[in-house]
């Protein structure tokens, strides 16, 4: 008997399905500060809120974010807005404020081998808006109001608005802190067995507006633990 190899190429193209509409977008306000703070030995009514921007659940690769945010004029008063970004599929980043209108503008260009940033673990694209007042200002009740459209690798554009209303409520998020650890669970047999193992931990400090810090202490005290009984 002989032996018989059969070779066979095969050709597969894969369709991605989308269906996102408007309600799939990410536009999401939320007053972070406000509250009256020393700017240059100043006082001055903050009202800081951070905007989300991009897909639920990022399940579609994303060309280009437009939002327009629309601050209060307040007594006459246009306010001084100071942003912070934090992006993290978009490449490209512009901004843009006249005083009332805020324009972003994110894109999202492929390289040139034509690949795209589409990291669906972290989709969302996040601006830290800060709105600086004089201090009198009655703020309460006054709106916020954002439209957003984002646009798809597929040319499919989706719109969305959202408004945000100010209350009297004092925040102060100028300075946000948050941690995560390298493993959650080390299993019950490989402690009993003594088995020794690498724990990192990562605190991540985030300034959203450094004008309204004087200084910043950090203080690691050392880790406690305790045997006993799992």
């Amino acid at each position: 008997e002989k032996d018989i190899n059969i070779k066979a190429t095969r050709e597969v193209s894969l369709k991605y399905a989308e269906n996102n509409t408007e309600e799939s977008i990410v536009n999401q306000m939320e007053i972070i500060t406000n509250k009256i703070m020393a700017i240059s030995g100043e006082e001055k009514r903050i009202i800081q809120f951070s905007y989300n921007m991009g897909l639920n659940e990022n399940n579609y690769p994303i060309k280009e974010i437009d939002a327009a945010i629309e601050v209060p004029e307040i007594e006459g008063m246009k306010p001084e807005v100071v942003e912070v970004n934090y992006l993290n599929n978009m490449k490209s980043y512009d901004y843009n404020y006249d005083g009332q209108n805020i324009n972003i503008k994110l894109t999202n260009e492929a390289n040139e081998e034509g690949k795209v940033n589409w990291k669906q673990a972290k989709g969302v694209e996040n601006v830290i808006l800060t709105c600086i007042y004089d201090k009198d200002v009655n703020i309460e009740n006054q709106e916020i109001k954002s439209n957003e459209k984002v646009i798809l690798y597929n040319d499919k554009q989706l719109e969305t608005q959202n408004t945000v209303v100010i209350n009297a409520e004092e925040l102060n998020n100028i300075l946000q802190i948050s941690g995560e650890n390298s493993e959650e669970v080390i299993y019950k047999g490989k402690i009993q067995e003594g088995i020794e193992r690498d724990y990192q931990s990562k605190t991540e400090l985030k300034i959203n507006y450094a004008e309204a810090i004087e200084n910043i202490e950090i203080q690691e005290d050392a880790s406690i633990y305790a045997n006993g009984e799992i």
